[in-house]
């Protein structure tokens, strides 16, 4: 008995109380290495701690205790996976049902007004909730596919959107992107780049171990870290620039930054005032120039102030 832990001391290293020690017994869980026979007393072994830390675990993640008991069973890492889409599967539902409450609420909002005599515009204003909730969108539909058919298992793909959302001398952007897909400002004959790769290069790139101009030639250059259709719903990252009026907004996959350097884009986008011909004539360039992917590339000219 000298080598066991009485229940008051496992409790108190495995942060379980006596009552939930008891009760996951009662279901074939951490059950006592050995009970007093005149006085019930439960006592456990120290080897037992870490099966008590993985069922405190998974009672926050919120797994039912007879779900617990198979899964210690087997610990079969495949049902730990399903319980994580389930989880996503969860949460996107949820984000769902708040955005429909949202679009009501906004309909509500406008009938309200427009019963009272008020002007309703045609349609909402663009805003950087509605940039977020069409990327978490477009994340999930992407991974309902995948799940759908299992054959398609393991795809994803990237996103860049943008939307403008006022006007006037300093123009404010919305930008979301999840992987290496990337949005360009073109002004005053430069090209700045506004998005940040999710791409295991970039993050070679940021710890210093790898130049910027490197990354083309780099093996790893096609290894995303984030890509839509990794889980049910993947966030995107964000930025709300200011530019100056009259900007090119350029958005391209990585088919034309791995092909053409900035300095060919720039030239491209400088000396061709129509931006869907400025469009056609980079995919034109990557074409010609045998690039390893495909490229889509979108021109938008900002509006000049009135």
């Amino acid at each position: 008995m000298e080598e066991l832990l009485p229940i008051g001391e496992f409790s108190a290293r495995s942060s379980l109380s006596p009552r939930m020690l008891r009760s996951y017994a009662a279901v074939g869980m951490l059950v006592p290495a050995a009970v007093d026979r005149f006085t019930g007393y439960r006592y456990y072994s120290p080897d037992q701690l870490g099966e008590a830390g993985l069922i405190l675990l998974l009672r926050q993640a919120g797994v039912p205790v007879s779900e617990i008991a198979c899964f210690l069973k087997d610990r079969d890492l495949g049902r730990l996976r399903r319980w994580e889409l389930e989880l996503d599967l969860e949460i996107a539902g949820r984000r769902i049902a708040f955005a429909e409450v949202r679009e009501r609420l906004s309909a509500d909002d406008c009938w309200l007004k427009a019963s009272f005599g008020r002007s309703v515009g045609a349609g909402q204003p663009p805003s950087v909730e509605a940039l977020v909730e069409a990327a978490r969108d477009a994340s999930l539909a992407v991974w309902q596919r995948m799940e759908a058919d299992k054959s398609l298992e393991g795809i994803g793909t990237t996103l860049t959107a943008v939307a403008v959302l006022d006007a006037g001398p300093q123009p404010r952007l919305a930008v979301v992107n999840v992987g290496d897909s990337r949005a360009y400002l073109f002004t005053g004959g430069q090209l700045q780049q506004v998005t940040h790769d999710d791409s295991v290069v970039q993050g070679l790139i940021d710890a210093g171990e790898v130049q910027p101009q490197e990354w083309r030639d780099h093996p790893s250059r096609s290894l995303l870290t984030r890509a839509l259709g990794t889980a049910a719903v993947v966030e995107p990252d964000i930025r709300l620039p200011r530019v100056p009026a009259a900007a090119r907004v350029l958005i391209c996959t990585d088919g034309l930054t791995s092909t053409l350097d900035e300095a060919s884009v720039s030239a491209v986008l400088g000396a061709e005032p129509n931006p869907d011909r400025a469009a056609a004539e980079l995919i034109r360039l990557v074409e010609s120039s045998a690039g390893p992917d495909d490229a889509t590339v979108v021109v938008v000219d900002l509006p000049a102030p009135a």
